[in-house]
C-alpha cells in the first residue's frame, strides 16, 4: 500500500495485507 511506502511483490503483497485488514488499501 502507498501509506506504508514500501513496495512489495505479489505474494509479500497477500500477507502484507492482512496488516491492513479493516483499513484504507
Amino acid at each position: 500500500c502507498p501509506e506504508c511506502g514500501k513496495r512489495l511483490l505479489n505474494v509479500q503483497a497477500q500477507k502484507h495485507q492482512v496488516i491492513h485488514t479493516g483499513e484504507k488499501p
